[in-house]
């Protein structure tokens, strides 16, 4: 049997994974070599305050949308949203997600989401505006989860996404106001999921982004012009203390807070 779950609901949170950083790419645009440029120090805390904002804020996000799919599953309803039939409707702080579900057994057998389910793929999709004090954002986002061992207190998620993303945010240091395009592709590997904790554990999530930063400057602004194009490769490995590590490029490291999306360089 198939459970679908539709959730207008509002917020965003998100993600990226495998490109060089630099150099000229095989991408044209009307015969024309897109030329990519190298990040420096300030483009990659840049992208962490970026990945960390989209992974974790609050009632958004990707860890929130972790909690929402295990729920679901199992047969809950997550707070926030009114449980009518197969259509889950809600309204979280700005974006409309919406989830379908095909549950099964553990021998494989479709079933109905519930609590005897054992495995669920879940098709989800987000967009909407985000509205945060130091972060702002248009998302649409698509992807897929597979989840298995749901009768356990630590079930798993596999899976793979897409974001696309208009953004507006604080520099880490808050002394700058940072405009971006991000074309993220993210891929889920094992990660566990800890029913009590609520919150992920073990695994990661790769994501590759292409970046465009936009120039400052009102004129600028006015015409759309780009200041960078670059892309990175970023890496979010959660650990058992209710955190995660975020490496972006393989050398450079953040420190990610899970409550709050923050992030901090490692030293």
């Amino acid at each position: 049997m198939k459970t679908t779950y539709y959730l207008p609901i509002a917020l965003v949170g998100a993600s990226i994974f495998a490109l060089s950083a630099c150099g000229d790419d095989g991408g044209s645009d009307g015969g024309e070599t897109t030329t990519y440029d190298m990040p420096v120090q300030e483009d990659y805390d840049d992208m962490a305050v970026a990945v960390g904002s989209l992974v974790s804020g609050g009632q958004s996000g990707e860890v929130r949308s972790m909690e929402d799919s295990v729920m679901l599953a199992l047969g809950s309803t997550p707070f926030g949203l009114d449980l009518r039939g197969e259509l889950v409707l809600g309204d979280r702080a700005g974006l409309s997600y919406s989830y379908t579900l095909e549950c099964s057994d553990a021998s494989g057998a479709e079933m109905a989401c519930g609590g005897d389910a054992a495995r669920a793929y879940v098709t989800l999709d987000w967009e909407g505006e985000v509205n945060l004090p130091r972060y702002q954002a248009s998302v649409d986002r698509s992807g897929w989860w597979a989840l298995t061992e749901l009768q356990t207190e630590t079930p798993r998620f596999d899976g793979e996404g897409r974001f696309v993303v208009q953004t507006s945010f604080s520099s880490m240091s808050g002394s700058n106001q940072r405009s971006f395009f991000l074309d993220y592709a993210a891929r889920y590997d094992d990660i566990v999921w800890d029913r009590e904790a609520k919150r992920p554990t073990q695994g990661s999530i790769h994501y590759s982004v292409i970046a465009e930063r936009e120039a400052s400057g009102t004129r600028a602004e006015a015409r759309g012009e780009v200041d960078a194009r670059f892309k990175v490769q970023a890496s979010v490995v959660f650990t058992s203390e209710g955190n995660a590590m975020l490496v972006l490029d393989n050398q450079v490291s953040y420190w990610l807070n899970l409550e709050t999306g923050s992030v901090e360089r490692m030293q």
